[in-house]
């Protein structure tokens, strides 16, 4: 899968933490990791949360992939943030 990228890894932690705040959890009950994926470029680092969201009993992903050469800082979350029930 090739996903659409953030420039900085301060964007993406503000999108991740945006996202999060949005779906109603707290930020500081999951944590993050870095991980790799794919972009235009090829190979590139993502930054995943991974958290339990208590009210519906479900771990939660929320992912943004990070490229310096292919990634938009201007991207709104909707084009790169990706989020999964597990």
């Amino acid at each position: 899968m090739i996903r659409s990228t953030v420039k900085t890894s301060k964007r993406a932690l503000d999108l991740i933490i945006e996202s999060v705040s949005e779906q109603q959890l707290d930020v500081n009950n999951g944590s993050f990791k870095n991980r790799s994926t794919r972009c235009d470029c090829g190979e590139t680092l993502m930054i995943q949360w991974r958290g339990f969201n208590q009210t519906q009993d479900v771990l939660r992903d929320v992912e943004v992939a990070i490229c310096e050469s292919c990634g938009d800082d201007d991207a709104s979350g909707i084009e790169v943030v990706k989020s999964t029930i597990i």
